[in-house]
């Protein structure tokens, strides 16, 4: 199609004689004769001319077909360069034309690129005293949308849902939808475990209940084990645990460390068990997690819970331990 149909439109001077407006190289109408009007034409002592159309948009334009003056004055085109623009301004393809004079001149573009706007100039003079002109009977541009747009004027953009193209006459994502799972309509969105195209992926298990952005992947509302929320990839230090490590671990725990998602620690301090380490020892059993039981010969069998020592002992014996026979017994 046409882009170039009815764009905006500029030149450098207008010739002053007769209506010659820029934007008559670009409405649609190829004239027999641009000799009273309907031709874009620079004015005279315009060192430098040239016309530029800018499109509302970037595309992608392979061809150019610029429709020459047929009267006596269609020398002054030859040698005209013609210069595909970015939106910096930066060239993105140049033609320098070097054939002899035609009607109609296609150019065509073969490095591709989102092109702004296109720009033709001259500086060839024609005799001693035949300034240089730009006079453009019609100019067309032929081309495509960019990817990410769809519809008659590619205007509207394709649903976020789509990878990065879709259908150019109705809009429906064609292979892949980024956040849905059903192909090209992209109208069920991933469950809240899933993400990414066509819902593949698994959100991570460092996300709080394993729920994440169906596009991104990123965590919703928290870590679980993991501090660097949205990301959750910066596991929590060994003394905290939970939600954005924002726990920290039991006091009972062996070293004050404990499991970064559960918080239970990995050993007990001497006279606690239990998996938070929260549980006194039985008055018979001391040690970590409990398992040492106190000596036979502790009165009653009690001990101190975490060392192991006999409170008293039964008679006959001494020691910390009630494990050395008293001779002085009886």
């Amino acid at each position: 199609r046409n882009f170039a149909l009815f764009q905006k439109t500029e030149q450098s001077s207008t010739y002053e004689s007769h209506n010659y407006d820029s934007q008559f190289a670009v409405d649609g109408m190829v004239r027999f004769h641009c000799l009273f009007y309907g031709c874009s034409h620079t004015n005279q002592r315009d060192l430098c001319p040239s016309w530029t159309v800018r499109f509302d948009q970037d595309y992608y334009i392979y061809k150019c077909v610029i429709y020459n003056r047929i009267d006596a004055e269609r020398q002054r085109l030859k040698g005209f360069v013609l210069e595909m623009l970015d939106q910096r301004n930066s060239t993105l393809f140049r033609y320098q034309d070097s054939e002899p004079t035609k009607l109609v001149y296609t150019v065509l573009n073969l490095n591709g690129g989102s092109v702004a706007a296109i720009n033709v100039s001259q500086k060839n003079w024609y005799g001693p005293d035949l300034m240089p002109f730009v006079s453009i009977n019609e100019f067309e541009a032929y081309g495509e949308y960019l990817p990410g747009f769809w519809g008659l004027s590619c205007k509207e953009r394709c649903p976020t849902s789509c990878s990065s193209s879709c259908h150019a006459e109705h809009g429906k994502c064609n292979t892949i939808c980024i956040g849905y799972a059903d192909p090209p309509l992209c109208s069920i969105e991933c469950d809240s475990t899933k993400w990414g195209p066509n819902c593949s992926n698994n959100c991570s298990a460092s996300c709080y209940n394993s729920s994440c952005d169906k596009l991104t992947g990123l965590c919703l509302s928290a870590c679980l084990g993991y501090q660097d929320f949205p990301y959750c990839t910066t596991k929590c230090n060994k003394t905290s645990y939970g939600l954005n490590c924002s726990n920290t671990c039991p006091s009972n725990c062996i070293n004050g460390t404990c499991d970064s998602i559960t918080g239970k620690c990995s050993g007990c301090m001497p006279g606690f068990k239990g998996g938070f380490c929260n549980i006194a020892c039985d008055a018979t059993f001391f040690g970590s997690t409990c398992k040492e039981r106190c000596s036979t010969q502790c009165s009653q069998n009690a001990c101190d819970s975490k060392t192991g020592k006999c409170f008293t002992c039964l008679p006959g014996y001494k020691g910390d331990f009630c494990n050395i026979i008293s001779t002085a017994y009886g």
